[in-house]
């Protein structure tokens, strides 16, 4: 059964059904969105840093399998106050992470070398974990 909510004017008009994911709100978009601009940084350092496919075809086929991880992170999780948390960034980095690195082995047929894998793991640590304290430090104020 769908039930409806009113939240604050700075949000939408929510619609929620309790066997669904997750309701659907404006704030859900923004935080799916700055993890997606985490891995759009990574992605386009590193093709700058190592000269390889700079084209925008080859910075796709970089991009997509850590942006689609990002998005199936982001399904089993219900959006609330602790999406900014460390526990929840913790979950979408390290799905990201796994998911990101098997689809570009096995979906793309691209390299996952060990030094690449530590390098996206420690970068979107740091960036999903970053954005999130900047996040809950300006709300504070």
């Amino acid at each position: 059964m769908k039930t409806r909510s009113r939240t604050s004017a700075a949000n939408i008009t929510k619609i929620s059904d309790p066997s669904a994911a997750m309701p659907v709100t404006i704030a859900r978009y923004k935080w799916i969105l700055a993890d997606l601009l985490a891995v759009v940084v990574f992605v386009l350092i590193g093709t700058r840093n190592h000269h390889e496919d700079t084209n925008a075809g080859g910075t796709f086929g970089v991009l997509l399998p850590f942006a689609i991880a990002v998005v199936v992170a982001w399904v089993p999780w219900r959006l609330d106050a602790d999406a900014l948390s460390t526990k929840f960034a913790a979950r979408v980095w390290l799905i990201t992470v796994v998911i990101g690195v098997l689809l570009r082995r096995f979906a793309w047929d691209r390299s996952t070398a060990g030094t690449f894998v530590i390098v996206a793991t420690a970068f979107l640590f740091a960036a999903f974990n970053g954005w999130r304290a900047v996040a809950r430090k300006l709300q504070t104020r």
